[in-house]
């Protein structure tokens, strides 16, 4: 368990299908999970009020 640095909300650490680390909200039964389902945990993204500041942004127009 962490806590976001935005919001300061308690969360978990997951890796996703492709090895990515995925913020969860922190629930006492997903404790022992090791990978994110999206059918069973809910990506912090999704309830953070400070998400899009943590959003990595792409170039839409490449470099120049």
């Amino acid at each position: 368990m962490s806590k976001c640095k935005s919001c300061r909300s308690k969360i978990l650490w997951l890796k996703t299908s492709i090895g990515k680390n995925m913020p969860i909200d922190w629930a006492e039964e997903f404790q022992g999970d090791k990978i994110f389902d999206y059918k069973r945990h809910k990506s912090h993204f999704a309830s953070c009020p400070d998400a899009e500041h943590h959003r990595k942004r792409k170039d839409l127009y490449g470099d120049f």
